[in-house]
């Protein structure tokens, strides 16, 4: 079972309310904060362990000292149309997968 992680859903963005949600959870442990973490060090409290997590607000940074304190970390879900609050580099250099979703 993989950890997921949604980091920041507030505003909520995200319906949980679906089967593909519902899917979701059969096969994963899926964790979700419905508040904004307040610092890098509250990020990383919500995602130790993570297998993936997920980024719905622009505001979270996820930093060159999240990435490299985060050794489970294999997949970086972003909500939005952009990338520029994730360090990419620092994400490429750990084989993390980062992937963008928005609503058409």
């Amino acid at each position: 079972m993989a950890k997921i992680v949604i980091v920041d859903d507030d505003p909520q963005v995200i319906s949980y309310e679906s089967e593909f949600f519902d899917s979701l959870e059969e096969l994963n442990e899926i964790f979700i904060y419905k508040s904004r973490p307040a610092n890098s060090r509250e990020i990383l409290e919500r995602i130790v362990d993570a297998h993936t997590v997920v980024i719905t607000k622009a505001t979270t940074q996820i930093t060159n000292n999240i990435i490299e304190n985060s050794s489970s970390l294999k997949h970086i879900a972003v909500f939005g149309p952009a990338l520029d609050h994730i360090d990419i580099e620092s994400a490429k250099r750990k084989h993390i997968n980062n992937k963008k979703f928005s609503y058409p």
